[in-house]
């Protein structure tokens, strides 16, 4: 009933231990009591009034901890505050977190220090507005209290004023008289307790109702079962192990949740776009936008495979020898020339000016391109490597162990294949002859920096040339250095021609034609 006191107790109770703020807000939210500082949102507190709850409450603040204490309006509190309003108020109560943290190292001691503290401050608090009579109510609401297994007073003599259990004067006169707290514990049936005893000491404001030679207005005392605090401390602990699952296993779903979003799925996108260019296909792209470094590296993937699409499609316009020279050297193509021995093959198509004349551009590309095909497919087989088209006529190069023989079973083969493939019309209007020579040449790349190309160069490439342009259709001629190779050949049929003049030589050169024997056989016997 004497409201005007609350800030004295508010100040106060700063000096129980880890407490660092005593407050109490009205039913409106709005502060009533304490320092002004650091103020609550009067929604805050609202939304406590309105739930009529009896339920204590706490909340997190930066290096605070708040208990929220809905205050109930009692029968006997109706008197000031009416009988209108359920609730009467909230009072909140922060504790320094990192005070709490020390008190969890003497967990007793510190918590029944607090209790007493609290307790003397409220019986203080009492006296000092002349309410003495109110101190029964307020020891009465104590002792219901479960925290509490005793409370009790005593007088500056050691006698227990409002009596409760059997007192234990001794140690109240101890207390009173060295004005000093004293405690000890002792154990009932096994179970142990631990009991304090505080002076409340007169103060001058107190000399109207006490004595100002008294030093000692008297001694509260506080006892707490131990077992109720170490119970309390167990349930503590296993709702913390039970947050500490919980928070774990929330923070692993999270976890397992990004890493298969964010890192796993992206890199599983990059590896199958991976597999699939290992296996030629140049159109897939790995989508990934994220901006990290895993959306970088897909980036850089996708540039990665247009590059190779590129290089993929201009490796058809050079020669195999150019590839294999390329990866053969990692710092590039060498521009350095050598001489070597090799097979030069030449094959032009017969009758094609003609042909292209009188014949739409559409069909003799198109025949063109078959013819093509054939040959170059056929000069693959046989170990032969295409070095260039010049119009409708076929370079190619023989290289290694048994090149001759090669080059010539490819020539064969395309006079015996490439024509039959042809449509019926087509047949009739071309043919094709090829030239084969075998000799040193130059062998190297020729160019600029920017645009180089592997070839061969000399006097013998020059002859195959000139053979290929002397061959009639369906003819194969050889050089005289080729022919030498199939003698006895059980294969082939060589027969010498008569000697032709060709550019670039003053005498008379010698040709061989060859044919297969079996196709030789097969006309004797028709």
């Amino acid at each position: 009933g004497n409201g005007g006191q609350m800030d004295t107790l508010m100040k106060q109770m700063r000096g129980v231990p880890a407490v660092r703020i005593l407050k109490v807000y009205g039913r409106y939210g709005f502060l009533r009591f304490g320092p002004e500082d650091d103020i609550i949102p009067y929604e805050r507190i609202r939304q406590i009034t309105k739930e009529r709850t009896t339920e204590f409450q706490f909340e997190e603040h930066g290096a605070a901890l708040r208990l929220f204490v809905p205050m109930v309006n009692d029968d006997r509190c109706q008197v000031c505050h009416g009988s209108k309003w359920p609730m009467r108020g909230v009072i909140v109560l922060e504790f320094k977190r990192n005070e709490l943290a020390h008190i969890a190292a003497d967990i007793d001691q510190r918590f029944t220090t607090a209790l007493q503290m609290v307790v003397t401050e409220g019986f203080r608090s009492i006296m000092l507005v002349g309410r003495a009579n109110s101190t029964r109510f307020y020891l009465d609401e104590l002792r219901t209290m479960p925290i509490f297994e005793s409370v009790r007073v005593f007088d500056n003599k050691g006698g227990e004023r409002f009596l409760n259990p059997p007192p234990r004067k001794l140690m109240a006169t101890q207390a009173a008289e060295h004005r000093d707290t004293v405690e000890y514990t002792y154990a009932v049936d096994g179970e142990s307790f631990l009991v304090r005893a505080e002076p409340v000491l007169n103060e001058q404001r107190c000399f109207a109702c006490h004595a100002s030679a008294q030093k000692v207005r008297g001694v509260v005392e506080v006892r707490s079962s131990l077992a109720d605090i170490h119970a309390e401390i167990q349930r503590n602990q296993y709702r913390s192990l039970a947050v500490a699952l919980v928070t774990f296993g929330l923070v692993w779903l999270v976890i397992r949740y990004f890493m298969r979003s964010m890192v796993v799925k992206p890199v599983q996108l990059i590896e199958n776009v991976a597999t699939r260019v290992g296996r030629g296909d140049f159109t897939v792209r790995a989508s990934v936008d994220s901006k990290d470094e895993i959306g970088s590296l897909a980036r850089q993937i996708n540039e990665m495979v247009v590059g190779l699409r590129e290089r993929f499609h201009l490796q058809k316009f050079v020669s195999q020898q150019t590839v294999v020279t390329i990866r053969q050297n990692e710092a590039g193509v060498d521009m350095t020339a050598g001489r070597k021995t090799a097979t030069v093959f030449f094959s032009d198509i017969r009758g094609f000016t003609s042909y292209s004349e009188r014949t739409k551009p559409e069909r003799v590309i198109a025949m063109l391109n078959a013819c093509l095909s054939t040959q170059a497919a056929i000069i693959g087989k046989h170990g032969g490597d295409i070095d260039n088209y010049v119009g409708d006529e076929v370079f190619a190069v023989f290289e290694g162990e048994g090149m001759v023989e090669r080059a010539v079973r490819a020539a064969l083969e395309i006079q015996t294949t490439v024509i039959s493939s042809l449509q019926q019309t087509d047949r009739k209007a071309i043919n094709i002859g090829i030239g084969i020579n075998t000799g040193e040449m130059v062998m190297g790349a020729l160019g600029s920096e920017e645009r180089k190309a592997l070839t061969v160069i000399g006097d013998n490439v020059n002859l195959g040339a000139r053979l290929c342009g002397a061959a009639k259709g369906k003819q194969i001629l050889l050089s005289e250095t080729s022919a030498k190779h199939l003698i006895g050949h059980p294969e082939f049929a060589v027969k010498k021609l008569r000697p032709i003049e060709v550019k670039g030589k003053r005498a008379p050169i010698n040709i061989f034609e060859v044919r297969s024997k079996k196709s030789l056989s097969k006309k004797q016997k028709q």
